[in-house]
């Protein structure tokens, strides 16, 4: 899409005097503004899956937390101040493995949408 309307300003700027000669100017600004949103439209569907990814890797946080907690304290083992902090320390460390394989494939679909320009 991106090339595709490289292309088509390459083909306007070679033959402005034939667009202007023939009067074809509204024709070709209307194919121009349809390149374009195509291309705005493929870029705001990789903007929301970021946003998306971002925002679940973001909420592992939290619900691991809240899942450890209460599967340790249904087994019947006591929750204190000792515990809470040391599990934290080793919980803090395992999201931040999961936060970056989240920042990998984001990474990976902005390469993704950079080989297909």
């Amino acid at each position: 899409e991106y090339m595709g309307r490289i292309t088509l300003i390459h083909e306007i700027l070679v033959g402005m005097k034939a667009i202007k000669v023939f009067g074809w100017e509204d024709l070709y600004e209307a194919a121009v503004k349809n390149a374009r949103s195509k291309e705005l439209s493929g870029m705001c569907g990789i903007m929301y899956c970021r946003s998306f990814c971002s925002a679940v890797f973001f909420a592992c946080i939290g619900v691991v937390t809240f899942c450890v907690y209460v599967l340790y304290t249904g087994l019947g083992y006591p929750l204190n101040i000792i515990t809470v902090m040391s599990s934290s320390v080793v919980l803090v460390d395992v999201i931040a493995g999961v936060l970056v394989f989240g920042a990998a494939l984001r990474e990976l679909g902005e390469l993704h949408c950079v080989f297909q320009r």
